[in-house]
């Protein structure tokens, strides 16, 4: 019998346990524990445990008061627990530090203590028998200690016979001739696992007791709609073996938008709230005439208010500690994982459940909740429960790995050839994926990815190849290796003999001949594999063989070698070839019963019959040396399957029923294979064979046995396999489910549709008081009245298996909602005076609730409801309450909301909200603005020394004078809170600033310093510059002193727009634009023009510089002192009086600064030759280079 945890719902505690936590510090190394296979009673495992701890770190186990150093376990589990606790703590002896980490393993068990007959329930006075189940006779070592092999235990003591207990077929069945009452008990059997004979383990136990069943059901006595909830009904019997388990919903099926059932466990989540729902949980077994029942009400409340829950750390990995935790603290309620309870929550108190009392830490202060070590299983919902106040869920994911971690190369080969293509692939366990990385003899080979593909491969790629796994979130590393080895491929092989031919009695030698490269090399003689003898010598690596001496039996005859089946079917031709090293070649004879029946190497018989089986002799006779050899091969003669096919042995199959299947052949069968659904059928708990196979029995039968059932029966030469055999499972019928509504209006027609679940279909019957109604699955009702409220059953009856099954629908006829408005006083509502809204329904209405704005209203300190939530009364009502109100009222049929009223609530008006100057020039306008949170809207005023100003938001004062100056006064008025409110604002009037304007007293010229005074006609109180230049400003060279901005030195960057900017108390006031335009230059001259020019060519010299104002310019020829011409330009014919040097002199008006550049001119009759400037034109043009340098720094 299953063991049953049964945890009582927490308002029904009254036991108090104190819990001591003790807190794990979070190391910076990751720890796991990892096992390949399920872990099995009488069967060993090996744990590893790993971590990142580097280096020399030391692991050591703990379990059940054991301790074992390294960082591997093998453990063999005795079968008397179910789980284990494994513990590894691992030490960094440099550091000091250690971690731990736990792992719950669950152990499964082969062996487990059965009834028989099956679903046989323990009575007092009645015989019985326990099997120890998964051990049978011939699996035991030996038969003189069966006794010793097989013993039972019962409450963990071995079992003391009786007059009234036997022992049956070797120890294996313990039976009771009649039983009593102090027989009841837990039964276990210790004995050896099958096919391994040294290994024994204690069986799963049997509990059976002659008490009354206790049937209970576990679940939330409160739910909420639109939230799944669980309900799990707990039974004393064993489920499946002494019980089954059925749902009955004798007030009616549970309305909502989720529902089912699965044995024991039923989920719903309701739709409707204020409403209640019975479920009725009843065990029972209708064989033995036993049953027990219970009955839960569950009520449906309105949502409470959610919460949020936060994990300081999500996802994490395994091995590492969290923290749940939300803003709002918990006096009652509970944490809950998966719906089940980790922590209960009283005023003064905690109770921890014995799964996670060592794991977790409850902070009462904060509601926190810590667990340590995190396990794969950790993860899922964790849920946060206050009681009558507000619930909140978080899902948690705990990951782990990478683990496991395999190589595998394609083609699985020992050695691969060169020019070959190979596969590598990598695979492992890790949560999130991990990241793959592949290295060859240590080193990264930059490939990623679960695979690699090596093309024509050279010997080079000899090597071991790696692939290492990395979990960014565990941080953990895995790896795995595969060494390959590429070799050249074996060319050519040959067998060459030295010296000369092969004489009796004289030495003999053979040398193989390998081309490419070889491991090994063995010699063969006609098929035979040669080993060395005292006249047969191998050497030289196996690459000679030398007989030593030649003798006949090196030639022949050798012993025959007969080819041919040694099975044949009835009918068919057989060939039987016989060949034998000899020379000269032997002559062969066959014979068979003693009778030559052929003289040639090959012999053909048949057709074969059964009586030809027998053995056939052949004889090779060499007539040279004399010598004969015989050899003999078994040939049997069988018969072809030639049926199969399979039909049932007894009754139909029906569910929990004994059934039978038997596959017919004829011809001669040596096996017989069952597969079901295409697979292969072994026996099991529930399946077994006869002792050739030829019966399969269900005992019982499941529903998962239905399908398809082949036998295929065989010999070693045919096999015949049947045609399909679909067995459908006869079951039920089940409790049948009704749909429908539980409630109706007088009038209504309603439609009740029964199902029950059932092979073949069930016939459904309706019945009403006890009168039959209907004979289909579906009823629909006449037009109802009042009196027609009642049960409703639904009867489903299965005419093969005999079964009837019944259920109930409580239907409840209403009259109709036919109206429902919000309706008020003819007062308004005004803010802080009580009001109240009343619901008025005509009709049939079983729960009222109110909405505002479309969402539910609730109670508060101020809002009541009242009369069944027919009137709501706001005491006192705020302005935050205006909105649209609805009334929805509800019966068990229907629902009807009201149309919107709406409610506007009259408040204020609040201290207005003014927007005005403080100051104001003479001259000028002042412009104030009012306005006042209200409604209705206020009136708005504005008053000045007690004068009416405006009627209005907006007041503009006329042309302002110094007398003026004084409080403005906005007042706010609500003509139906009859309130006002008021705001006042000083406002002072000053004398207006007349003009600002930017002057200067100097011309600006570059690298002299320059200034620009501000003018302003009236009363200020700050001056500022505002620059809008074309170049940027180097404010190195500029600064500001009262009215003045002064540049020292001003140069050509500071050109751009000046403004001036006076300030008062009341506004700004700008000058007009000022433009600075610096003058400066010039800063370089040159000449453009020819060089040389012939006689009588008009020749034109231009003379530039880099200068503002443009410059004065004058030409000189020769360095005569009288200018020649003045202009840029200058213009003659040329002649030799016209040929030397020209001069140009550049004179800036405004600096008075003056360049020189002279250029050279050659006047000829023919083509000119190159001619370079003077020297002292070049000095010339350094040194105003020179000048420049000096002026502009």
């Amino acid at each position: 019998m299953r063991d049953i945890t049964m945890i009582p719902y927490w308002k029904t505690l009254y036991i108090v346990l104190l819990v001591t936590l003790n807190v794990v510090p979070v190391l910076a190394f990751g720890m796991q524990v990892s096992w390949v296979k399920p872990v099995t009673a009488g069967f060993s495992t090996t744990f590893t445990c790993s971590s990142s701890c580097f280096p020399n770190c030391t692991y050591t186990w703990s379990f059940k008061g054991h301790t074992v150093k390294g960082s591997t376990l093998t453990w063999t589990p005795h079968g008397l627990d179910s789980t284990m606790e494994l513990q590894c703590t691992v030490l960094n002896p440099e550091t000091g530090v250690s971690h731990s980490v736990t792992s719950t393993v669950e152990i499964k068990n082969q062996v487990s203590v059965q009834i028989r007959p099956a679903h046989t329930v323990p009575s007092l006075n009645q015989s019985l028998d326990l099997v120890c189940h998964g051990a049978t006779p011939g699996d035991l070592p030996g038969t003189s200690y069966l006794e010793d092999q097989v013993v039972w235990y019962k409450d963990g003591q071995k079992v003391t016979l009786s007059e009234k207990m036997r022992l049956l077929q070797n120890n294996l069945t313990l039976h009771f001739d009649s039983l009593l009452r102090s027989d009841a008990g837990f039964y276990q059997c210790e004995t050896y696992l099958p096919k391994f004979k040294q290994r024994k383990v204690f069986s799963l136990g049997y509990l059976f007791n002659f008490d009354p069943w206790n049937v209970s059901i576990s679940g939330p006595d409160t739910v909420f709609p639109g939230r799944l909830s669980k309900f799990t009904c707990l039974t004393s019997c064993t489920l499946n073996v002494d019980c089954i388990v059925k749902w009955q919903f004798r007030g009616g099926f549970p309305i909502g938008l989720y529902f089912s059932v699965h044995e024991n466990e039923l989920r719903w989540t309701p739709s409707i709230p204020g409403t209640f729902q019975n479920f009725t949980c009843i065990a029972e077994n209708p064989a033995a005439g036993r049953s027990a029942e219970a009955t839960k009400m569950v009520e449906v409340k309105d949502h409470v208010c959610s919460e949020t829950i936060y994990a300081s750390e999500n996802p994490l990995p395994v091995g590492s500690n969290v923290t749940l935790f939300s803003n709002a603290s918990v006096m009652t309620g509970a944490w809950l994982f998966n719906n089940n309870i980790i922590v209960m929550i009283f005023p003064e108190n905690i109770i921890i459940t014995d799964a996670w009392a060592n794991r977790v830490k409850f902070n009462s202060n904060t509601s926190s909740l810590t667990i340590m070590s995190l396990q794969l299983k950790d993860s899922g919902v964790y849920t946060l429960q206050a009681i009558n106040n507000f619930y909140a869920e978080l899902t948690l994911s705990v990951q782990d790995g990478p683990s496991n971690a395999t190589v595998m190369v394609m083609p699985m080969e020992h050695a691969h050839r060169t020019g070959s293509n190979i596969t590598l692939s990598c695979t492992a366990e890790s949560n999130p994926p991990a990241t793959i990385e592949w290295m060859f003899d240590g080193v990264s080979i930059n490939q990623f990815g679960p695979q690699i593909h090596l093309q024509s491969v050279t010997e080079s790629d000899s090597g071991n190849y790696k692939c290492q796994f990395y979990n960014r979130v565990t941080s953990r590393f895995s790896s795995a290796n595969a060494m390959i080895t590429i070799m050249e491929p074996i060319a050519a092989v040959g067998v060459n003999h030295t010296g000369g031919p092969a004489i009796l009695h004289e030495p003999f030698t053979l040398q193989c001949e390998v081309k490419g490269f070889s491991d090994n090399i063995q010699w063969w003689r006609n098929g035979h594999l040669i080993f060395a003898d005292n006249t047969t010598v191998i050497d030289m690596g196996n690459k000679t063989l030398t007989l030593n001496p030649v003798q006949y039996s090196d030639d022949g005859p050798m012993t025959p070698v007969i080819t041919g089946p040694s099975m044949a079917l009835t009918g068919t031709l057989v060939t039987l070839n016989c060949s034998s090293a000899s020379y000269p070649p032997s002559h062969f004879s066959w014979y068979y019963n003693d009778s030559l029946v052929a003289t040639t190497s090959e012999y053909q018989t048949g057709p074969l019959t059964l009586n030809m089986s027998g053995t056939y002799i052949c004889m090779a006779y060499n007539n040279i040396t004399g010598m004969n050899s015989t050899a003999y091969k078994m040939l049997t003669v069988i018969v072809p399957v030639n049926m199969a096919s399979i039909k049932i042995v007894g009754a139909q199959p029906i569910l929990n029923h004994t059934f039978s299947l038997m596959c017919e052949t004829a011809g001669s069968v040596e096996s017989i294979i069952w597969m079901h659904l295409g697979f292969p059928l072994y026996a099991d708990n529930t399946r077994n064979f006869s002792m050739d196979n030829t019966i399969l029995t269900f005992d019982p039968v499941m529903f998962s046995d239905s399908g398809n059932y082949e036998c295929k029966a065989s010999n070693p030469l045919s096999s015949l396999t049947s045609d399909n055999f679909t067995m459908n499972v006869f079951y039920g019928p089940e409790m049948p489910v009704i749909m429908g509504p539980t409630a109706a209006n007088t009038g209504d027609s309603v439609t009740l549709n029964c199902s029950a679940s059932s092979y073949p279909l069930s016939l459904i019957k309706w019945y009403f008081s006890d009168s039959l109604v209907a004979n289909t699955s579906e009823y629909v009702t006449p037009p109802l009245t009042t009196n027609m409220s009642g049960n409703y059953t639904c009867m489903a009856s299965n005419y093969i298996t005999g079964q009837n099954s019944f259920a109930y629908k409580m239907l409840t006829v209403y009259d109709p909602i036919q109206d429902v408005k919000v309706e008020t006083s003819m007062n308004p509502a005004i803010a802080g005076h009580s009001y109240m809204l009343t619901c008025n329904v005509t009709g049939h209405a079983e729960h009222v609730y109110w909405m505002k704005n479309g969402k539910q209203l609730h109670a508060d300190n101020r809002r009541i409801f009242d009369m069944g939530n027919i009137t709501v009364s706001f005491n006192p009502v705020e302005h935050n309450d205006t909105g649209d109100y609805q009334c929805m009222a509800i019966n068990s049929v229907e629902n009807m909301t009201s149309p919107a009223h709406m409610l506007l609530v009259n408040f204020g008006p609040e201290t207005p909200i003014t927007y005005g100057p403080s100051f104001a020039e003479t001259g000028r306008y002042a412009t104030f603005n009012c306005s006042a949170i209200s409604v209705p809207t206020s009136n708005l005023s504005w008053w000045f020394n007690g004068s009416l100003m405006a009627n209005t938001s907006v007041f503009t004062t006329g042309i302002l004078s110094l007398n003026m100056s004084g409080e403005y006064t906005c007042v706010a008025y609500n003509y139906v809170t009859g309130k006002n409110s008021t705001k006042s604002m000083m406002l002072t009037v000053i004398n207006a600033i007349e003009s600002v304007m930017v002057k200067s007293n100097t011309l600006p010229i570059a690298s002299e310093n320059f200034t620009l005074t501000c003018e302003v006609t009236g009363y200020y109180t700050s001056i500022g510059w505002r620059m809008n230049s074309t170049n940027s400003t180097d404010n190195k060279l500029m600064s500001y002193n009262e009215n003045k901005l002064q540049f020292t030195p001003v140069t050509p960057y500071n050109d751009g727009a000046y403004w001036c900017i006076a300030t008062n108390q009341a506004s700004l006031h700008e000058s007009p634009k000022y433009n600075l335009l610096v003058n400066y230059g010039p800063m370089s001259i040159s000449i453009s023009g020819p060089d040389s020019a012939k006689v009588g060519l008009t020749v034109s010299l231009k003379c530039s510089s880099n200068s503002r104002p443009d410059c004065d310019f004058y030409w000189y020829l020769n360095n005569q002192p009288s200018a020649v011409n003045t202009g840029s330009v200058i213009t003659f014919l040329a002649s030799k009086e016209r040929e030397g040097n020209y001069t140009c002199k550049a004179r800036n008006p405004v600096t008075n600064i003056t360049m020189y550049y002279t250029k050279a001119l050659t006047v000829t009759d023919h083509a000119s030759a190159l001619h370079f400037s003077s020297q002292h034109s070049l000095k010339l043009t350094v040194l105003f280079a020179l000048f420049l340098s000096v002026l502009f720094h």
